[in-house]
């Protein structure tokens, strides 16, 4: 039971991690043919990683171990990375602030386009040159409305500016913030530490229940073999002692087998416990 979990762990970890690069690798493709080599790499290297030292148990595994886990978690922090900017978007996009900001930028444009005076200073210079009582009053006008666009214009520089401020905000994390103001750093340094954290442990986990799956895999297949060469030694030696060639002695199934005192001396007590 404890074996079934943990291959069902194992494989859990794994295809979670494999699907992470997946994805990492469709942001970094550019063409549909660049997105599949991209993917095919990352589950290769992915999958090399968690597999590798449970496979071989050569010294040059964990170099080419090594070398995986820094592209596996490559992969991982794009993906991290990339997931916390898309979750930043939906944030800024449904905050209410910035609906807010977002309409009256609407109704400040609509405005300003309702507008078609000149610039303040053509009218300026213009009244500068006219002595004509109803074209002063015109140019009057004309200029209220000048300087009317002018503040609108004003405003809707600042309320941009709002904007951009409300959907950085909304990009950040809450934790992140707050472990950003208690540490004193910023909100990207911490956000990158904390998907190499995350990135580093799942692949550690991956490689650890994989290496344990196999281990006990090798450790029952050992078992299995030694009781069948015991069943074999014991029928060998049986044929022997009743074929005449040695006796039931430690001594003579000690040499008929090339084994050691302990070995002969328990197959002996085999041969008279049947």
């Amino acid at each position: 039971m404890k074996t079934i979990i943990t291959r069902l762990f194992a494989g859990f970890i794994t295809l979670t991690a494999v699907g992470m690069s997946s994805v990492a690798a469709l942001e970094r493709g550019g063409t549909a043919l660049d997105q599949a080599l991209m993917v095919a790499l990352s589950v290769a290297v992915c999958a090399s990683s968690h597999l590798i030292l449970a496979i071989s148990r050569r010294k040059l595994s964990w170099v080419l171990w090594v070398f995986c886990m820094m592209g596996s978690i490559y992969s991982h922090v794009t993906f991290l990375s990339y997931a916390g900017h898309r979750a930043g978007e939906e944030r800024a996009h449904h905050s209410v602030h910035r609906f807010n900001v977002e309409r009256q930028m609407e109704a400040t444009k609509d405005a300003l386009a309702s507008i078609s005076a000149r610039p303040v200073t053509a009218i300026a210079e213009e009244m500068s040159s006219n002595k004509e009582r109803r074209r002063r009053i015109a140019l009057e006008l004309e200029l209220v409305e000048s300087k009317r666009a002018s503040a609108l214009r004003d405003e809707l520089i600042r309320l941009a500016n709002n904007a951009s401020v409300t959907e950085v905000t909304g990009t950040t994390d809450l934790v992140t913030t707050g472990i950003t103001e208690v540490v004193g750093s910023n909100q990207s340094s911490v956000a990158l530490v904390a998907s190499l954290l995350f990135s580093v442990l799942l692949e550690l986990i991956g490689t650890f229940l994989w290496y344990e799956v196999m281990q006990h895999h090798t450790v029952h297949a050992n078992g299995r073999t030694q009781r069948q060469d015991k069943q074999k030694s014991i029928s060998e030696v049986k044929e022997a002692i009743a074929s005449g060639r040695i006796k039931p002695r430690v001594k003579d199934i000690r040499v008929f087998l090339g084994c050691g005192q302990a070995r002969a001396m328990e197959m002996r007590r085999s041969l008279n416990s049947k």
